[in-house]
C-alpha cells in the first residue's frame, strides 16, 4: 500500500466550518502526495533505506533498472565533451520500444540545454522554442524530485511500457478517534509496477561515453 495519513483537531475543524477550507485542502492534498509518491518511486525509486517500514517495494524503478544493466533500460554516459544536444540524440536512439516517448530531466539540465551555443557562439534554440518538439517527446516533465539523484539528469522511456498491477484508484477513509478528539484521514492505494517491453528506456548520467 502506497498511503497517505494526517489527523486534524476537532476545534481546528469546526474553526474552519463556515468555509470548509482545511478539510478540503486535506482531502485534496492527500492523493497530489500519493501520486507524487508513485511517480518518484517508478523514475527513482523512493528514496528510503532497504528494509525500512514506509519502503515501496512494489514498483521497479528505471533507475534501478538500468543499474542493473537489464534489457528494459540502458544506462547512457555522455562523453566529457559532448553537447546536451548530442546526448539527448543519442540517448533517444537506444529507445526502440513502441510508444510515445517522455524526457523526465532536471530544471537544471534544461536550462543548460536551452542556452546551448554552437560552433559560432550563438544559441542553438531560439526563446520560447518547444524542445520537446525539437527531439520528438511528447512531453518534457522536471519534477523537483529528480535533483535528490546523484547519479543521472534525465531519463528518456515509453511510459506505455511501464506496467502497473493493482488499483487503478485511490481509496479514502475517514474516521473520528474519541479518545484524542482528532478527526483522521486516510487515502491510500495498492499497487505496483515494473518496465515490461525490451529498449524502453534509458538513464542519462555523467562522464565517458558508452553503449547499450
Amino acid at each position: 500500500f502506497i498511503y497517505k495519513y494526517i489527523t486534524l483537531n476537532k476545534e481546528d475543524i469546526k474553526e474552519n466550518r463556515d468555509t470548509g477550507a482545511l478539510v478540503s485542502y486535506v482531502l485534496s492534498e492527500l492523493p497530489r502526495r500519493i501520486v507524487r509518491e508513485v511517480e518518484r518511486a517508478i523514475v527513482i525509486g523512493d528514496g528510503r533505506a532497504p528494509g525500512s517500514d514506509y519502503k515501496i517495494d512494489s514498483f521497479l524503478s528505471l533507475k534501478a533498472d538500468a543499474l542493473e544493466a537489464t534489457p528494459f533500460v540502458a544506462q547512457y554516459t555522455p562523453g566529457v565533451a559532448e553537447s546536451k544536444y548530442e546526448t539527448i540524440m543519442r540517448a533517444r536512439a537506444l529507445v526502440r520500444a513502441d510508444g510515445a516517448k517522455y524526457l523526465v530531466a532536471k530544471a537544471d539540465y534544461l536550462i543548460e540545454l536551452a542556452l546551448e551555443q554552437g560552433v559560432n557562439g550563438g544559441y542553438l534554440f531560439q526563446p520560447g522554442t518547444n524542445l520537446g518538439g525539437v527531439f520528438g517527446f511528447a512531453g518534457v516533465i522536471e519534477p523537483d524530485w529528480l535533483d535528490e539523484d546523484a547519479d543521472n539528469d534525465a531519463y528518456i522511456f515509453v511510459p506505455s511500457a511501464y506496467t502497473t498491477v493493482g488499483d487503478n484508484t485511490i481509496e479514502a477513509f475517514t474516521n473520528f478517534l474519541l479518545s484524542t478528539n482528532k478527526q483522521e484521514y486516510l487515502q491510500e492505494i495498492y499497487a505496483g509496477g515494473a518496465v515490461t517491453k525490451l529498449k524502453a528506456g534509458v538513464a542519462i548520467g555523467n562522464g565517458e561515453a558508452s553503449s547499450w
